[in-house]
């Protein structure tokens, strides 16, 4: 078994063996899919550690920035029980997904895979990150989170290693 899929399945037992819910966010980008989860409680800590985190949209050609991202990610990591991004959307992607739905309360997903998801996952929350207000609290705090998939999605589409 390669080192990476020991990595991804360590982190997958981890997340579901949490005794509390999650939150999960799912981002696609031009084939290329982020998953990330962490505990409920952690979204305020995730918000303040990941604060510097932009829109990749916004970001896109900004060089510096991309250097910033991934010159944190390895200190900030830490905070999320999972995150993995997939080449395509497809069985591992449903079949990871499947196991944090599981105990997830939330997932806050990319407007592509909103009706897919939603059907999927009748009894968990399902948010479209395209919906999430700009003022709410609650709703930035979210798409601070989202934006962190969107830019593991991003980053490995531009062909940067993300560990």
């Amino acid at each position: 078994m390669s080192k990476q899929k020991k990595k991804k399945l360590e982190m997958l037992s981890r997340a579901s063996g949490v005794r509390e819910k999650l939150i999960v966010a799912v981002d696609k980008s031009n084939g290329y899919t982020a998953i990330i989860a962490i505990p409920a409680s952690s979204l305020d800590i995730i918000y303040n550690k990941f604060r510097w985190v932009d829109h990749f949209k916004d970001v896109e050609g900004n060089e510096k920035y991309i250097q910033k991202f991934l010159k944190k990610w390895p200190n900030n990591r830490q905070f999320l029980l999972f995150y993995w991004v997939y080449l395509k959307t497809g069985y591992r992607f449903w079949r990871d997904l499947d196991v944090l739905s599981n105990n997830a309360i939330e997932i806050i997903v990319d407007d592509d895979l909103y009706k897919s998801v939603k059907k999927r996952y009748p009894k968990v929350n399902v948010l479209c990150e395209g919906r999430l207000s700009k003022r709410d609290k609650l709703d930035k705090k979210r798409r601070k989170f989202i934006n962190i998939a969107d830019n593991l999605a991003n980053l490995a589409r531009r062909g940067e290693t993300i560990k």
